[in-house]
């Protein structure tokens, strides 16, 4: 008796489908709830805009702002333009270039390596090609992702600060 519509085939739509078993599991797993925010002591939204993208009309921006108001969680904003979540929300506002964000994820995976930040029993269980370690048989010798980041790779190149500040506009501070 009557019919619904469905989420099917649109562009946001799409991706999640796919995505979301790869990165959580199969079911539409959506990892963290916005619960566990207040167990973290620092929040980065990497191009995450929900006060403007999210169909819930800003509700998920009002979750996040009580969590972090009841952990007391520093908040980071790595977006082009400064945008309607941090709107005096957010701790620190880096304005990346667009074009530029591998660059930058590739330098701080470069210093947490370097500083071992890195969870180390964690990638062992569920990431192939981060290492020797899981890097499949027939993989190429020092072709997993550290070996690119520390410069052991094909190309030869440290993914550091320094690189990135040189290379894609970053001010090589201390918090990059």
């Amino acid at each position: 008796m009557g019919g619904y519509l469905n989420h099917y085939g649109d562009y946001s739509t799409a991706q999640i489908a796919v995505g979301l078993d790869y990165t959580y599991g199969g079911g539409w797993a959506l990892g963290n709830g916005m619960a566990d925010i207040e167990n973290t002591k620092l929040i980065v939204l990497f191009g995450n805009n929900p006060a403007e993208t999210r169909m819930s009309g800003g509700g998920l921006t009002y979750c996040i702002e009580q969590a972090k108001a009841r952990s007391n969680a520093k908040m980071i904003i790595i977006d082009p333009r400064y945008n309607d979540t941090g709107a005096g929300r957010e701790d620190e506002w880096i304005p990346i270039r667009p074009g530029t964000d591998a660059a930058l994820v590739s330098a701080l995976a470069y210093v947490m390596i370097q500083e071992n930040l890195v969870d180390q029993p964690f990638l062992d269980k569920y990431c192939v090609g981060y290492d020797e370690k899981t890097l499949p048989t027939d993989a190429p010798k020092n072709g997993h992702y550290k070996a690119y980041i520390l410069g052991y790779g094909n190309d030869g190149i440290a993914k550091t600060p320094e690189w990135a500040a040189k290379n894609h506009g970053y001010s090589g501070g201390e918090n990059y």
